[in-house]
């Protein structure tokens, strides 16, 4: 007469006979007296049912099961197929929550067991834990437990519990073998780097031993062969070393253990260094080169003035291979001050090939250039920029980039630099030894093209600033 073993327990609590079958019992009688009432009990049959259907789809189609367990007498009243998430037969475990406790791992029921006494006491909205659950080959299986109380007694303590069962062992299987990829993928980089730094050390030792006794053999009398021999190993050596460092800075800042300093310099000082450095080359190829230091700057700040001056020269000495003729522009100016630090924006402008606008974004990856000639035709690791790059966030900048194909680019970056407090501004003298000419608007230096040839003018893509309001 009636199928659903959980409307036979029910019935069971409701009539307060000691057993299922004497609740059926009781049942029959009822009908007898009442015939309506079979056709009444056939419908909540009828009704159980599928929701007995309905949870072994949920458990099919999503590995969910909604389970009531009564706290008072232990028993788990409905959801039982939590057994076949777990592999167990409908007759292989008892229906009580002490044999479903069983099966947790002792370290899970712990915690499970102090999440829901957490929930019991605080009523928050639900208890929840990722649990392991023996199967019965004696594997374990990942679960989702989570539920409510659904009823408590007149103190307050739970008498029913809803818990909501759901297998996640194949998502936690997932996160495991993506965690293992994610580590062999660091350790491997790790590997790596470490060759590269090894690698690089090994052979900066020797390259300068050869610099050093290059310039020496060069300080003797040669006649013009030798000379120009040696000249041309020197310059390759300085080649080699230069690919060397950045292969070296590279390594570290993929490592994580490249770090910038906070020491007082004088500002203006690194950024003229920076560029006398590469102004013999540009005049060789008939370039003007300028560098322009805005009023209000402090003549002393606070920062990393090592990889400051590597990321102008890398960006400078770009801008001259770049560019055929015409200028290369270096300007410094204010961007904001307050009482113990500025923002200094730095700006590297050339009237060189320019950069098109779909490979701009390309530039700033490692080992890349705008494209293949450009490597074959100006050479390079593709290094430098995603170098400058990294360097420029590790000191709390960004570097940016407009360029127009054909008219030139300009390169920049607004750099936080502390100060000291009535830090006095830069002066004429500076670092003007030789060329510098002072104003009230501006410090430039200007290194001339020979023979007074004349310079083209920057196209749009290079007079318009990076950080123009």
């Amino acid at each position: 007469m009636i199928r659903s073993a959980l409307l036979r327990m029910q019935l069971q609590d409701a009539l307060g006979v000691s057993s299922a079958d004497a609740a059926i019992a009781r049942v029959a009688q009822l009908v007898a007296a009442e015939p309506a009432l079979a056709q009444i009990f056939q419908a909540v049959d009828a009704t159980y049912a599928r929701f007995g259907s309905l949870q072994q789809v949920a458990v099919e189609v999503g590995g969910l099961v909604v389970s009531e367990w009564d706290l008072k007498s232990g028993r788990i009243e409905s959801g039982k197929a939590w057994k076949s998430l777990l592999g167990y037969a409908p007759d292989d475990v008892p229906d009580t929550v002490s044999a479903w406790r069983a099966l947790v791992h002792p370290e899970d029921l712990k915690a499970l067991s102090a999440a829901i006494g957490a929930h019991i006491r605080e009523s928050s909205r639900k208890f929840a834990l990722d649990c392991r659950c023996r199967t019965p080959d004696a594997n374990w299986r990942w679960l989702r437990i989570s539920g409510r109380a659904a009823a408590r007694d007149a103190h307050g303590e739970p008498t029913r519990l809803v818990v909501v069962q759901q297998d996640i062992d194949a998502e936690r299987q997932l996160e495991a073998s993506l965690n293992a990829a994610r580590e062999s993928a660091e350790t491997a980089g790790r590997s790596r780097t470490a060759f590269l730094a090894n690698m690089s050390h090994e052979i900066r030792t020797p390259m300068n031993a050869i610099l050093g006794m290059t310039e020496l053999a060069l300080d003797t009398k040669l006649d013009a062969e030798q000379r120009h021999y040696l000249a041309t190993v020197r310059s390759s050596c300085e080649a080699l070393l230069a690919i060397v460092n950045d292969i070296l800075d590279f390594s570290k800042i993929e490592a994580g253990k490249l770090q910038v300093e906070k020491i007082d310099f004088e500002l203006s000082a690194i950024v003229f260094e920076a560029v006398r450095s590469l102004a013999v080359g540009a005049q060789q190829k008939g370039l003007d080169v300028t560098v322009e230091i805005a009023p209000g700057l402090p003549a002393r700040v606070w920062g990393d003035p090592v990889r400051l001056r590597q990321v102008i020269t890398n960006l400078v000495g770009n801008a001259i291979k770049f560019t055929a003729a015409g200028e290369v522009a270096v300007a410094v100016r204010l961007q904001q001050a307050a009482a113990d630090r500025i923002t200094a924006i730095f700006e590297v402008r050339d009237t060189g090939i320019g950069i098109p606008a779909d490979k701009q974004r390309q530039i700033f990856e490692a080992f890349s250039q705008a494209d293949v000639s450009t490597t074959r035709r100006f050479g390079g690791t593709g290094l430098g920029l995603s170098i400058s790059s990294r360097l420029v966030e590790l000191m709390g900048g960004a570097l940016k980039v407009v360029s127009e194909e054909g008219r030139g680019s300009i390169f920049g970056f607004a750099l936080p630099l502390g100060v000291e407090q009535g830090a006095p501004p830069c002066q004429g003298a500076c670092t003007g030894t030789g060329g510098a000419a002072c104003a009230a608007d501006r410090c430039c230096w200007r290194f001339d093209a020979p023979s007074g040839r004349n310079v083209r003018p920057v196209g749009n893509a290079a007079s318009a600033s990076l950080f123009d309001d």
